[in-house]
């Protein structure tokens, strides 16, 4: 066989014919489609921490429409840090939720490749799973840093 494949190479040498193995030419191919893979993913999980972090300012805006509601707690003898932990703890139910929702559809949409023991990048996904619930978890805490006694009261009054 390596004769012919030499004496094919000796004939259509002027037509500049390269021959080279099946394997070695979808090995180029897997390394094109996995760099694309490794991008996409990487661009995905700055996405969601984006998304994360947007998620943060929009705790603030409604804590600030719930200012009224926050301020009646208080009035009726909550104090201050027992409202942000009842807040943190809704809110952070929201957030774990969302990432198992996430996790679970995932998984679904991805199936055949799991089912086919393919090379999936479980180390990547758990960090970034793992990045998205810490930044969620600050934005939670950085928004809750809004809830102040003081405005609460003003809330009051001018009701």
């Amino acid at each position: 066989m390596e004769l012919y494949k030499y004496s094919l190479s000796v004939l259509l040498s002027e037509f500049v014919v390269y021959f080279e193995p099946a394997s070695e030419s979808l090995a180029s191919f897997f390394v094109v489609t996995n760099t694309y893979l490794s991008v996409f993913t990487i661009l995905g999980g700055l996405g969601l921490i984006l998304g994360v972090a947007g998620l943060g300012l929009i705790l603030i805006r409604n804590f600030n429409q719930r200012k009224r509601d926050f301020g009646l707690m208080l009035a009726e003898g909550f104090s201050v840090k027992s409202i942000r932990k009842i807040i943190f703890v809704e809110h952070a139910r929201i957030l774990l939720a969302g990432i198992l929702t996430g996790v679970i559809s995932a998984l679904v949409a991805t199936r055949p490749s799991v089912m086919n023991d393919s090379d999936l990048p479980w180390k990547t996904m758990a960090v970034m799973m793992l990045l998205i619930l810490l930044t969620g978890l600050a934005a939670l805490a950085v928004s809750l840093r809004s809830i102040k006694k003081d405005t609460l009261i003003t809330r009051i009054r001018k009701e």
